[in-house]
């Protein structure tokens, strides 16, 4: 954040120094806004109690439109068929005489008060309706990571002999992303029983080969993800349409240890 660094001996203040600290204000409003998605929401306090039929809300800030007001407190009476809204307000305040001997108001006092009715003011925003910058960071986080983790990626790949597309992508599919997510799909026919159905890509294969299943159209086949690449299958039907769907992650650990309790049930168990 850029700033004005003011010495002694008597700062000659300019009209565009003024406009610097704005902009600074607005540069943060502006990230604030992005950080939002443009939703008005509440920075703090305003929250609402009741007790009996006093209705009690707190001040606080309020932001809209790329701008931050700030929201003076407020009481009400109990009214079913009445709700709470936020709406505007402007006041002029410190009248002065400029250099032409005519006085005016000089500071625009900008805020957003309560209001209790049963008709929407012009303007207004329903307090029920907003939320918590909290909530909306945390909304904006969650629906990041569920963009960034989606498998956003797609490889086709084309079917060894032996090997026929029984759906129109007339390939094997590999969605993925770029945290080694992957998620294998193919339909296909077959003319023998075992073989290789596709060779994977060098940077989507697994470390080691993984063996899995798949359905034959009648009962399970079996599937193998090898190191070097080659989907192996095994058992596959000749009549039916057998169906992969098989989801891994690529840079799992090698190695798994199981501890496994062990009961001795035996007349000489020690």
């Amino acid at each position: 954040m850029n700033r004005i660094e003011i010495q002694e001996g008597g700062f000659p203040l300019r009209a565009e120094d003024i406009l610097l600290l704005q902009e600074n204000l607005f540069e943060i409003q502006r990230h604030l806004t992005a950080l939002v998605n443009h939703q008005p929401c509440i920075l703090k306090g305003m929250h609402i109690t009741q007790s009996g039929n006093a209705i009690t809300c707190q001040s606080g800030i309020l932001y809209v439109n790329e701008e931050i007001f700030l929201v003076p407190g407020a009481t009400f009476t109990y009214n079913p068929d009445q709700s709470l809204y936020l709406v505007p307000h402007t006041s002029m305040i410190d009248n002065r005489i400029y250099a032409d001997g005519q006085e005016h108001a000089c500071q625009q006092i900008r805020i957003y008060i309560y209001q209790y009715t049963s008709t929407p003011p012009v303007q207004s925003l329903a307090l029920n309706q907003l939320k918590r910058l909290s909530d909306l960071v945390h909304q904006s986080v969650k629906g990041f990571l569920i963009e960034d983790f989606a498998l956003n990626k797609q490889v086709n790949l084309s079917y060894q002999a032996g090997f026929t597309a029984a759906n129109q992508s007339q390939s094997a599919t590999i969605l993925y992303n770029d945290y080694g997510n992957i998620m294998i799909t193919a339909q296909f026919n077959a003319s023998q029983s075992n073989g290789v159905l596709f060779v994977m890509p060098q940077d989507l294969r697994p470390p080691q080969d993984i063996v899995t299943s798949f359905f034959n159209g009648t009962t399970n086949g079996i599937l193998v993800l090898k190191a070097n690449g080659q989907a192996l299958v095994y058992n596959a039907s000749l009549s039916a349409t057998n169906y992969i769907t098989f989801q891994f992650k690529k840079n799992f650990e090698p190695t798994i240890f199981y501890n496994i309790a062990v009961q001795n049930t035996g007349p000489n168990s020690n």
